[in-house]
């Protein structure tokens, strides 16, 4: 494990070593198309050292057959390991609005020939329609938000949904896990998901929060507290990460 913090502590030192563009790498969930040269997060992918409790969560509470949702997909490397949980009889939806991060799950559902992994082109949002996503400096940094102090790189015109219209047009009457990372657009997802996350089906929330983007934290968790969730910590204005579970 000290070896493993030690290269990516020395990413920028490696990456003149590493693999020049994309290439796949095995991880938990079959084999996944990374640029290991774009971030330490990238490389952490690779060491098994991304996001450890979010796998073990979802390692706890997804079974064959279940349906997992995760907005803002990025590289697909939760959609790859949820397919191999929920098996044959379930089903992933891996909501990427970014071109080419949903090209690339794309390119790795394919080489994994996982057939219950939809990915949907769309930014969640509280109405549908079109928006601007901000491109950040990294492909796990964009955003509908443009933050002030905040780098990027570009813009692109992006379809939004709301998560209930999403899942509605797919048959989708429930969900038994959702993983959400949306980079300061976490209350946007939430203000179109009511009809997804209220009722008492047995549900697991993963969310990142980002209060730097203007993003409250306590009000976040507030409302899923409303819609029955017992949050595994207290909420703070500081928080970056909230678990949710109603059981």
């Amino acid at each position: 494990m000290d070896v493993r913090r030690r290269l990516l502590r020395r990413h920028a030192a490696l990456r003149p070593l590493l693999p020049r563009g994309y290439h796949a790498y095995p991880v938990a969930g079959g084999r996944i198309y990374l640029d290991l040269r774009e971030s330490p997060m990238m490389l952490a992918r690779v060491l098994r050292m991304y996001e450890a409790p979010k796998f073990a969560a979802l390692r706890q509470h997804l079974r064959p057959g279940d349906v997992f949702v995760d907005v803002g997909a990025n590289k697909g490397d939760f959609a790859l390991f949820a397919a191999r949980l929920v098996g044959a009889g379930g089903r992933v939806i891996a909501v990427e609005p970014e071109p080419t991060n949903a090209d690339w799950i794309e390119r790795s559902v394919a080489r994994n020939h996982y057939a219950n992994v939809e990915v949907v082109r769309v930014a969640l949002a509280e109405r549908d329609g079109d928006a601007v996503l901000h491109l950040g400096e990294k492909s796990g940094w964009h955003s509908l938000l443009s933050t002030e102090g905040v780098a990027t790189t570009g813009e692109v015109t992006v379809p939004t949904q709301t998560l209930d219209a999403m899942l509605a047009a797919r048959d989708v009457d429930h969900v038994d896990a959702i993983k959400i990372d949306v980079e300061g657009a976490e209350e946007r997802v939430l203000a179109g998901a009511a009809a997804t996350f209220s009722g008492d089906h047995p549900m697991l929330v993963l969310l990142d929060v980002h209060p730097g983007r203007g993003v409250d934290p306590v009000a976040v968790g507030a409302r899923l507290t409303d819609w029955g969730f017992t949050l595994d910590a207290p909420v703070t204005p500081t928080t970056k990460s909230i678990t949710a579970l109603r059981s």
